[in-house]
């Protein structure tokens, strides 16, 4: 029908059915994560924040495990997203000063020139997928923050390795996808935070 435009519909006949399920159990996962985060905070936007950066990283998280990459479009709709809500949220609650904006951004750009430094030392071990996306949570969160998630998704990592490498399961030149543990340790920063 003309002028009606139903996104399951859409996402079944470009998707496919079983893709649509996932997306939407990964969406509702977004929601309630979200919702708690509002429930213990009463934070509105940072509920969207968080709606936001779980289901992109679940989603990413899907894409990287199968086919070890990370598309531009989610690195660009979590940036455009969380630049939006910053904005609502400047304008609206005045919380974000100028002063937080310039250290973030100060934060951010030297996470970046770490992580550029270690993508140049460590030269194929990790993605620039990986690396565009850990400057996606940039926007997300503060530097410190990011810093202490960076280091639990390392360590989550690298535990993971070892037990494959014991297990045998794995040898020391296969790629193991990163966005999965850089999503657990989001959710984990986030429990540990409460």
């Amino acid at each position: 029908m003309i002028g009606k435009f139903n996104i399951v519909d859409f996402i079944k006949v470009n998707l496919g059915t079983k893709i649509c399920k996932e997306f939407t159990i990964y969406l509702l996962l977004s929601i309630v994560i979200g919702v708690v985060e509002f429930l213990l905070h009463q934070d509105a936007f940072q509920m969207l924040r968080w709606i936001a950066l779980i289901f992109i990283l679940i989603m990413l998280s899907r894409i990287d495990m199968k086919k070890y990459i990370v598309p531009n479009c989610y690195i660009i709709s979590g940036i455009v997203f969380a630049t939006i809500i910053s904005l609502l949220e400047m304008c609206i609650n005045k919380s974000i000063t100028v002063d937080n904006v310039i250290k973030n951004v100060f934060y951010l750009l030297m996470v970046s020139l770490i992580l550029i430094i270690f993508k140049s030392m460590v030269r194929d071990n990790i993605g620039m997928g990986d690396l565009k996306l850990v400057f996606m949570l940039g926007f997300y969160y503060e530097g410190t923050e990011l810093i202490s998630l960076i280091f639990i998704s390392l360590f989550l990592s690298g535990i993971f390795s070892m037990i494959s490498l014991f297990l045998k399961k794995r040898n020391k030149k296969d790629c193991i996808p990163f966005v999965p543990f850089l999503c657990l340790g989001c959710i984990i920063y986030w429990i540990i935070n409460f």
